[in-house]
């Protein structure tokens, strides 16, 4: 356990000696901005800001969770939410962030190196989307809103008692601060598994892909990749069971019902590597391709051709955390596959 900590440590220092030698690189902004490029990890302006130009702002929303604000299209859309609406919204992100930072490890987007100019997390609540969100991967300000700050949108139907999007949102936001990568297999499919520590839905029986055909499938998908990456977790870290503490178990929305109903996970001492992994890979890959650090081509963050560097990321943070020895067939399998496309 002591030389995996050590492997662990070496490694974070890895990805933060690439952003410190990465961080003046000029980047091009995604859809998200108009402007031609940015320097990495710097907030820019949107000329237009079509998506706030009437936002509302009350003040001291954000005072049970001081990196999130919320604003409405309208005071009208803003009182569609509720005062009840609103108190669980913040319970939801106020336990999701917990969860991500306490249990699994990772490091707060706002604290990581991408995100160093962001003031704050914009939860942008619309009167459309209906139940769904998204998440937007740039730092942003605009002549409406003047301090830079990261985006959620959530669709004005979203209850947070009885929908996990605000979560599922700030996952991504989590990812996105990590990686370039927006495979949907990896972004949809991780974000759909953190799901699972809220609801306790959580299936491991689906086996790691050991033949080729098996694997392509899995590139292919999406929001379903979640049991590829709920297998995985329970295979690499099944020794490291983490329960639920308490006094999160104990939260409540405001109709009683469980903020969190899974009693257990699997993958939370092992989350963390994968994402230094991950992190590690995308900057070494954009400096291979003389991009800078956070401004690839958006098709490119897409591309598939792009998915042997995510194998190889899973594959250097497992072998790094279980020795092969120490793997199960099924696990060691898998591991050897990866490695056979990788050579």
């Amino acid at each position: 356990m002591y030389r995996r900590k050590v492997n662990m440590i070496i490694s974070i220092k890895g990805c933060w000696v690439i952003t410190v030698m990465l961080i003046c690189i000029t980047l091009s902004v995604t859809n998200l901005a108009s402007a031609k490029s940015i320097i990495s990890g710097e907030c820019y302006y949107l000329q237009r800001d079509g998506a706030s130009e009437s936002l509302v702002y009350k003040e001291g929303s954000d005072q049970n969770f001081g990196n999130i604000r919320y604003f409405a299209a309208s005071n009208d859309m803003y009182q569609a939410w509720t005062r009840a609406r609103l108190d669980d919204l913040r319970l939801q992100l106020d336990t999701a962030d917990e969860i991500y930072r306490e249990i699994l490890g990772l490091v707060p987007p706002l604290d990581m190196p991408r995100y160093h100019q962001a003031d704050f997390i914009m939860a942008n609540l619309l009167a459309g989307r209906g139940r769904g969100g998204k998440a937007y991967d740039e730092v942003v300000r605009s002549a409406i809103n003047r301090e830079c700050h990261i985006r959620m949108a959530l669709g004005g139907q979203v209850n947070p008692a009885k929908n996990l999007t605000p979560a599922h949102e700030l996952f991504h936001m989590y990812l996105n601060a990590y990686m370039m990568f927006k495979q949907a297999w990896l972004q949809e499919g991780l974000a759909r598994w953190s799901e699972g520590l809220f609801s306790g839905r959580m299936q491991n029986e689906e086996i790691l892909p050991a033949k080729a055909e098996a694997l392509e499938t899995l590139l292919s998908k999406s929001y379903d990749a979640a049991s590829f990456w709920q297998r995985l977790f329970y295979l690499v870290d099944f020794k490291s069971k983490i329960d639920t503490p308490t006094a999160i178990r104990d939260r409540r929305y405001l109709d009683g019902s469980r903020v969190v109903s899974s009693t257990e996970l699997y993958g939370g001492g092992f989350i963390a590597w994968l994402f230094e992994s991950l992190c590690e890979t995308s900057a070494l890959l954009a400096q291979q391709h003389q991009w800078p650090k956070y401004g690839w081509p958006e098709a490119e963050q897409h591309s598939p051709d792009h998915n042997w560097a995510i194998l190889s990321a899973i594959h250097n943070a497992v072998v790094s955390y279980v020795p092969e020895n120490e793997q199960s067939d099924e696990l060691r399998a898998f591991m050897r596959l990866i490695a056979s496309r990788l050579d």
